[in-house]
């Protein structure tokens, strides 16, 4: 193999790449608070009766088993269509990543507050609290301590999946990878420099949600 390594254009070309690292974080937080409201919402609606029910576990499975590219997409030329006003980029794929996995985090959600055990519901109803007041006082704050590690793989999930913002030409890492990729005619050097940055990003955030596992399983 003759190929010649040369990250020197690549390092060059670094505020293309820090302005692209940026918008991924800033669309992956958008995205994450998203899901972690939207989630929050249909997750309790997952644990009521009758039409609310149905209604959110349509969405959960339309969202979780509909491509999150085919959604991307939709978004993408249906809101001039129906809306008729021009496509902001970053509006597009955060509100895509937000209902999209809002979905996975509303299963989340689900199983933790049916994970406490009915005891403290009946406790909670004794005191006199209606079901709102039984979720915010009792359930939740129990329920979210065993979500936590759930919660943190998806974080980690999210901001892997911003990269396929870039197929509607929002400025985020990947796209400015390709750029560079594309006018220094270095792909490799480009990628694998991708590649460094979402490992820099994503392992520290691995490790804190491992330590907050160990700290969790102590703790009971």
């Amino acid at each position: 193999m003759n190929y010649q390594w040369d990250f020197s254009s690549v390092f060059q070309a670094y505020p293309v790449l820090l302005k692209g690292l940026l918008n991924t974080l800033l669309l992956a937080c958008v995205a994450v608070l998203g899901a972690l409201v939207i989630g929050l919402v249909v997750g309790i609606g997952r644990t009521a009766r009758g039409p609310l029910s149905w209604l959110a576990s349509a969405y959960v499975e339309i969202f979780r088993n509909v491509p999150v590219l085919i959604q991307l997409f939709m978004f993408f030329y249906l809101v001039p269509l129906f809306f008729g006003i021009s496509n902001n980029t970053f509006l597009v794929a955060a509100v895509t990543l937000s209902l999209y996995k809002g979905a996975f985090v509303a299963e989340i959600y689900r199983s933790g507050i049916q994970s406490i055990e009915r005891g403290q519901w009946d406790a909670a109803r004794a005191l006199g609290l209606g079901y709102a007041g039984q979720m915010r006082y009792v359930v939740l704050p129990q329920a979210v301590k065993r979500m936590i590690p759930a919660f943190t793989n998806r974080v980690i999930e999210t901001f892997k999946l911003t990269t396929v913002a870039s197929l509607i030409v929002y400025p985020e890492l990947l796209y400015q990878t390709r750029i560079i990729a594309d006018s220094e005619f270095r792909p490799l050097e480009s990628f694998t420099i991708l590649a460094i940055f979402f490992a820099a990003v994503v392992m520290p955030i691995s490790h804190l949600a491992a330590r907050i596992e160990k700290r969790l399983r102590e703790s009971d």
